[in-house]
């Protein structure tokens, strides 16, 4: 009697492998299951497709799926679909029924008695289950439509909903109903996205603009660590408008302090894990003050074929400065002019930091092959003989000024095309005409972007009240000892007159530098080794003659010996 029971087992056997192929449920679909891969608009006037508006529909999954219970909708009205087994990898065209047998020879189609709009000023197209999540949507705009001709998919692995990812077709007949359009056959996977830029917009909240588009649902398992350590963000949001991420922290940053930020299992829209081995780093910046960003050099009469530039330099030694939203502009019958914005993004100028601003950099490495931080960016115009440089700051308010003139250039110059004026002292005034001087020819005559060849220290802390710094230059305009600073620093010294005048070994007068000028507690005078004529004196020692009236009528006189060379 063991012969039925063993047959029995035998038949439970058999039927506990056998699994019956179903088709997966409208309410088991994920996001991207099944795309909108195609819609036609403005069917009028046809290139050789019928007149009539239709919706492809793609099934991206491995196995088939039952329409029933999903539901094609616009932004008024949806309708449900009747049930029908996609097969997988397989494409739908979805229409009236009345148009059925329409498209019947394009390929597989379902009918519809009522049918979504497609309006051609733009609309929302989008599927749902009867739970109302959205499987997948396209919002696209009125240029977007084109008459007579559909609008298709770009890349059917595109996990982002984005209207980047369609475009009007190409193929001759107006469209590609019910099957995959040329594009789409040979799409090749595009490149991961890449960063583009990194902000902190506030003490708490960081922005990061991407090459391209990033897959919102991928922010449910990313994973965020600041400085090595994990954290939990109060919200994470993606834009879809700028491709950026937005990450608002639980705890504020601190000025000028450079974090690291690390993220983990973000993807992009083709599933594709970006920025894993990528550490981001985010300072908050301060807000400038007076005398913080200086104007420390200028291109403003170019060598033929040349450009302008103008140069920025970061004076404060703590400070990190955005320069987004900063403008270089003119000064014109008695009002800021011809204001130009440096750039709408985030642009940081660190401590002592120099910046080149030129219209275009390519030419301007031509000219100055050793260049340093350049940036290409609109400038007003700056005459050749003289004008006027303005720096403002995001809120309109002039942040430093500088009147230039061609004059200020040395005056033994044969020609001062494409030399530029470089600032000696970034914390001496901008527009004191000796704070000013050609730039070395042996640096090429500019240094965008580098340390000014003219660029001189104070020396806060000098043992006497006057130092002469270099004893020994080289009038020649050929190195960067062009010229004699005579640095003078004492309280005693606030509105104090001084006279300065040089006198060569022989006791004869050569040059009246300075006559009765007013004095602060700490500054520089100059000497370029030219005489009272304009002609550049002989190699030789010479004596700079101080003389100095306080104001408690104290008389000081003092001497210093500087040497005239052609080393």
């Amino acid at each position: 009697m063991k012969t039925p029971h063993y047959y029995f087992s035998y038949i439970l056997l058999l039927f506990g492998f056998y699994k019956p192929c179903m088709p997966l449920a409208a309410q088991s679909l994920a996001a991207k299951a099944i795309v909108i891969s195609e819609i036609f608009p403005d069917p009028t006037p046809s290139l050789g497709l019928p007149e009539k508006e239709f919706v492809e529909l793609y099934n991206a999954q491995p196995d088939t799926v039952q329409l029933a219970q999903l539901s094609l909708c616009d932004a008024d009205k949806c309708y449900t679909l009747p049930a029908y087994p996609f097969p997988p990898k397989h494409f739908l065209i979805v229409c009236k029924t009345t148009d059925v047998e329409t498209f019947k020879p394009y390929g597989n189609t379902l009918g519809l008695p009522s049918f979504i709009s497609l309006n051609n000023d733009g609309d929302e197209i989008f599927i749902k289950n009867n739970q109302g999540l959205i499987i997948d949507n396209i919002s696209y705009t009125a240029s977007m439509v084109k008459e007579g001709k559909s609008l298709e998919i770009i890349s059917l692995l595109n996990q982002c909903n984005t209207a980047s990812n369609y475009k009007p077709t190409t193929a001759a007949q107006g469209g590609t109903p019910g099957k995959a359009s040329t594009e789409q056959q040979n799409q090749a996977l595009p490149t991961k996205p890449q960063i583009q830029n990194v902000e902190l917009k506030n003490d708490s909240l960081a922005k990061i603009w991407m090459t391209d588009a990033v897959d919102s649902s991928s922010i449910i398992q990313l994973e965020i660590s600041l400085d090595n350590e994990k954290i939990l963000a109060k919200k994470v949001s993606i834009d879809k408008t700028d491709n950026s991420i937005e990450i608002d922290f639980s705890k504020p940053f601190v000025e000028n302090f450079y974090y690291q930020l690390q993220l983990k299992n973000l993807k992009d829209c083709f599933a594709r894990t970006v920025l894993q081995d990528t550490t981001l780093v985010l300072i908050l910046p301060s807000i400038a003050d007076s005398m913080d960003i200086v104007i420390n050099e200028i291109l403003f009469n170019p060598k033929v074929g040349g450009v302008d530039f103008i140069e920025l330099h970061n004076a404060n030694k703590e400070k990190i400065i955005d320069l987004k939203n900063w403008s270089i502009a003119n000064f014109q019958n008695g009002a800021i002019s011809n204001k130009k914005i440096i750039t709408t993004k985030p642009l940081l100028l660190k401590p002592s930091q120099t910046l080149a601003i030129t219209s275009d950099t390519v030419i301007l490495k031509n000219n100055y092959p050793t260049t340093g931080y350049l940036i290409s960016a609109d400038l007003p115009s700056f005459n050749d003989d003289k004008g006027t440089a303005i720096l403002t700051n995001p809120q309109g308010k002039m942040q430093d000024r500088l009147d230039y003139d061609e004059n200020m250039h040395f005056e033994m110059l044969k020609k001062t095309e494409g030399i530029s004026l470089e600032r000696i002292y970034v914390h001496s005034a901008t527009n004191e005409i000796q704070n000013w001087h050609s730039a070395a020819e042996n640096s090429g005559f500019a240094t965008p972007g580098l340390p000014n060849s003219q660029a001189r220290d104070f020396k806060n802390n000098m043992e006497n009240e006057w130092k002469v710094e270099p004893v020994a230059f080289n009038p020649s305009g050929g190195s960067n000892k062009d010229f004699t600073t005579i640095h003078y620093q004492s309280s005693q010294f606030a509105n104090a007159v001084a006279s300065l005048s040089v006198f060569d070994a022989a006791g004869r007068l050569v040059k009246n530098i300075a006559k009765n000028t007013t004095l602060s507690t700490l500054g520089f005078l100059r000497w370029d080794g030219t005489d009272n004529d304009g002609g550049l004196v002989p190699i030789g020692q010479y004596i700079l003659y101080i003389q100095v009236v306080k104001l408690d009528g104290t008389v000081q006189e003092l001497k210093k010996q500087v040497v005239v060379t052609s080393l």
